[in-house]
């Protein structure tokens, strides 16, 4: 895993420099950005990039099915609520962030 584009003379693209500093902090995702280095799963876990690791596919896939069973368990409405406010808070300030929560 890693922001390899460096390497290539071009910068991140898909809101790299614009997410991942959200996601691990301005400097993990600048040593993150700015070197080009790959990290290990390890690496990722820590840094909250993953959410769980799975060595084989089909624990991997029955972990994601429980997940995904949980979740559409809740209100659908809250759901798609709550992922248009994290969605729209993530280019905006905390103040902007909270009033679109509202």
């Amino acid at each position: 895993m890693g922001v390899p584009e460096v390497g290539l003379a071009i910068i991140p693209g898909a809101g790299g420099t614009a997410r991942l500093p959200r996601l691990v902090g301005p400097g993990i995702a600048r040593e993150m950005i700015f070197t080009g280095e790959r990290y290990d799963t390890k690496f990722a876990l820590e840094k909250g990039i993953l959410n769980f690791v799975e060595e084989d596919f089909g624990l991997a896939l029955e972990r994601c099915k429980t997940i995904a069973k949980t979740i559409s368990q809740k209100g659908p409405l809250a759901i798609r609520a709550a992922k248009a406010a994290m969605q729209g808070t993530l280019d905006c300030s905390l103040e902007d962030a909270l009033k679109l929560e509202e």
